[in-house]
């Protein structure tokens, strides 16, 4: 097999020289407009889904503590600043949950618990708002500019193992996917933090260098509290594999997962304001609810038939079986299936799959906002192991 390091050192000759060196910079900036207009328009007309109102609220919350005072303001401002059609669909009240929600204040601020835990994607709205955009849209921007620059990112991945515009192109119909369009234009820290998983993991599998990736992981946890499980498996299998570039030795590896336990600890604090639990998820399972409805407590039957009819859901509706699929093609191999003869691509990949069965088991709900960031890496490790094949195809001649 043609090895694509040497095709990209060929190409690498020609573009950077005369007319092939613009011809380079033109194509990179015909993309960014590209993604550019994709992100624009789903920052001008996004998803207005539910969760941008407690978002909304917890903004208004860094300056203000009157819990009559935060309902009213958030109803109000996303009134003034909303379609009509979309705050009506908001307030609905055919849906007993958002009637509720509407009504009473203390119901309302009952459920801020459930999105204080990101604390990172508060902030960006925050300051969005605090620059002059209108604080709905303030929630959906941070998901706006993370899309322009996980499409940068990705970019930047695959144009190390393809040819150009053969990266260009299988970026862009990655980016164009519906997961990465719908996590583009919701008011969700998804984006965020699809955006810094993706770059943590770059610090793994592409530029391997451990603080930065400590630092992103951290960083990672105050947007999603529920990362903590990926970092955990990530540093793990660093110490573990005998495969990765980057190694981590018992010392390093106690010291990190000190510090993501200190990440996790700060993030749940913000949930403690509201009598929760310091850990955060031993409240969170007691009332685990997947249709805003809060109950107080569940049997094991009732979860049971939660997580089969959420994930035959999820699997339908969402690209989890494309992720499943091109996981089962990056770990193929001709011998046995011993983990320790894997290559760490293979490796890693496992490990993802891992992230994604233990998360679907504490919160049954596979929708793919969740996973974006792991589709991105699947779809990076993917091309990088059949990259030698298409480049071959297309430099034969």
């Amino acid at each position: 097999m043609v090895k694509y390091e040497d095709i990209k050192q060929k190409d690498a000759f020609h573009l950077t020289h005369g007319s092939h060196g613009f011809i380079k910079a033109l194509l990179w900036l015909l993309y960014f407009i590209a993604i550019l207009i994709a992100a624009l328009h789903a920052f001008r007309k996004p998803e207005y889904n539910w969760d941008m109102l407690p978002y909304m609220a917890l903004t208004i919350k860094i300056e203000h503590q009157d819990v009559d005072l935060i309902h009213k303001e958030t109803y109000r401002i996303a009134k003034e600043n909303m379609p009509s059609a979309a705050y009506e669909m908001l307030v609905d009240s055919s849906i007993p949950y958002r009637k509720k929600m509407y009504e009473n204040p203390s119901e309302f601020y009952k459920q801020l618990p459930f999105y204080s835990v990101k604390p990172f994607y508060i902030g960006l709205v925050y300051l969005a708002n605090k620059s002059g955009i209108p604080l709905p849209s303030a929630t959906v921007f941070p998901s706006a500019l993370s899309f322009v620059l996980i499409g940068i990112l990705l970019l930047y991945c695959l144009q190390l193992y393809l040819q150009l515009y053969n990266a260009i192109i299988f970026s862009f119909l990655i980016m164009i996917t519906a997961p990465m369009l719908h996590v583009a234009g919701i008011s969700t820290p998804d984006g965020i933090s699809a955006l810094i998983m993706m770059s943590a993991m770059y610090f793994v599998v592409v530029k391997p260098r451990l603080w930065p990736l400590v630092a992103l992981l951290l960083l990672s946890i105050f947007t999603r509290l529920d990362n903590v499980i990926a970092c955990f498996a990530i540093v793990s299998l660093l110490a573990l594999s005998r495969k990765s570039v980057l190694t981590i030795n018992r010392k390093q590896y106690l010291i990190i997962l000190l510090l993501l336990l200190l990440g996790y600890i700060t993030v749940a604090m913000s949930a403690s304001a509201y009598g929760w639990s310091l850990f955060y998820y031993t409240h969170f399972f007691r009332y685990l609810n997947l249709s805003h409805e809060y109950h107080a407590g569940f049997s094991l039957k009732e979860y049971l038939q939660v997580l089969y009819s959420h994930v035959i859901a999820g699997l339908y509706y969402s690209n989890m079986v494309v992720c499943l699929l091109l996981i089962g093609l990056i770990s193929l191999r001709k011998q046995g299936m011993k983990i320790n003869d894997l290559s760490f691509d293979q490796q890693f990949a496992c490990c993802i799959l891992g992230v994604i069965a233990v998360r679907t088991i504490l919160y049954p709900d596979i929708s793919d906002r969740f996973y974006a960031p792991f589709y991105l890496i699947i779809y990076i490790l993917f091309i990088r192991r059949y990259a030698g094949l298409v480049a071959f195809s297309a430099n034969k001649d």
